[in-house]
């Protein structure tokens, strides 16, 4: 199932990017397909510094948490004002976002995870009944 909508997410990005290139070749338009292309580049940098915040290891969950929250609010913050997204007075609905984003990305992760380990959990229980049954 997870493949499935994974598979499905990047048919649909794939079908938005060639559906805003298209209004551009047909309209010589592009706007749609730059914001798109910022999201894009926004969401990349996000990524890379994920890759790097993830090797920062706490004892406390939440420092570490506080420390993407930070690197993700930065970039964003960073990436929206280089790209024209908001006005300096808008910021704090700009933050609002972020944080409405990271904790339901957040939350689906903890799911994630919690499937992943039950599902670890069940193959070491068929494996221990096989090895029950082989001895």
């Amino acid at each position: 199932m997870k493949n499935r909508v994974k598979n499905m997410l990047s048919v649909f990005a794939l079908i938005v990017l060639f559906s805003l290139f298209q209004g551009y070749v047909v309209s010589n338009n592009w706007e749609l397909f730059g914001y798109v292309f910022e999201l894009f580049i926004t969401t990349a940098l996000v990524f890379i510094g994920q890759y790097f915040t993830d090797k920062f290891d706490s004892p406390y969950r939440i420092i570490e948490l506080g420390l993407e929250f930070l690197m993700v609010t930065v970039v964003v913050l960073a990436c929206g004002h280089y790209f024209g997204w908001y006005r300096f007075p808008n910021v704090g609905s700009v933050i609002w976002i972020i944080v409405v984003v990271y904790v339901i990305s957040y939350f689906l992760d903890i799911a994630k995870t919690k499937k992943e380990a039950e599902e670890v959990n069940q193959m070491i229980k068929i494996r221990k009944m096989q090895r029950a049954k082989g001895k």
